[in-house]
């Protein structure tokens, strides 16, 4: 898992094995903030997943 934060927006990235169990992912996906967003993902045998938190309300 790695935060990216380019201001004013913080990204996570969640890079996912090919061996990784669904309790492996989804304990990692439980360490997210839950209104985060998937926005797009990267790779196609080790896959990057890429969440964006929603810019605050102003």
């Amino acid at each position: 898992m790695a935060t990216i934060v380019h201001a004013p927006v913080v990204d996570h990235g969640l890079t996912v094995d090919p061996d990784a169990t669904v309790a492996q992912v989804s304990a990692a996906l439980a360490t997210l903030p839950v209104d985060a967003l998937f926005t797009e993902h990267f790779g196609d045998v080790e896959v990057t997943l890429v969440f964006r938190e929603p810019l605050p309300k102003s």
